[in-house]
């Protein structure tokens, strides 16, 4: 038989494994290694996060600029109203996935108003404390304040727009279609 040191139990522990020299010193490692992981994640995260914040107060800078009745300080409500046709392109790609999941039509003038309401909602988040105010002052401030820079940004932002529409439509009718 073989003989075990007296400290080292030999019944299983409640988890069913029999105790192994330095096991909590591992048990230590994989909950670090899990606590690391979930730190990466979270950094990713608000990385992320950042980034899209970005993204969008640029997208309200620029059709700010752009907006009808162009001024040269911007408008943020010419930037709120044009946030609605992205909302209607998203609104439309999910209409398509309804349509090919349940075989429901969807009318347009529902995904029209659908649209309109996250729009209302940001107006009133921008209008609050002038944060579009604020951001678009930000932005005329910096180096991208050219006309052309503001029209090369804004296509882009369609042409991007447009790819991300005819991809998710195309990815829904090869594998719900």
């Amino acid at each position: 038989s073989i003989s075990t040191p007296s400290s080292t139990p030999t019944t299983p522990t409640p988890n069913n494994r029999l105790y192994l020299p330095g096991w909590e010193l591992q048990m230590q490692f994989e909950e670090n290694i899990f606590i690391i992981g979930l730190m990466l994640i979270f950094k990713f995260y608000i990385y992320f996060m950042k980034t899209i914040k970005k993204i969008v107060d640029i997208y309200l800078w620029v059709w700010s600029k752009m907006a009808p009745g162009y001024d040269e300080e911007g408008d943020w409500r010419g930037g709120v109203i044009a946030f609605s046709f992205p909302f209607w392109c998203l609104w439309m790609i999910i209409a398509h996935l309804i349509k090919r999941l349940f075989l429901v039509e969807i009318h347009f003038s529902i995904l029209v108003i659908l649209s309109i309401l996250p729009t209302i909602a940001l107006y009133f988040y921008y209008r609050k404390d002038k944060k579009g105010q604020a951001i678009i002052n930000c932005y005329n401030l910096s180096k991208l304040n050219k006309r052309y820079i503001v029209c090369c940004i804004g296509v882009i932002y369609y042409l991007l727009l447009g790819v991300f529409l005819f991809v998710s439509l195309s990815l829904i009718d090869y594998y719900v279609g």
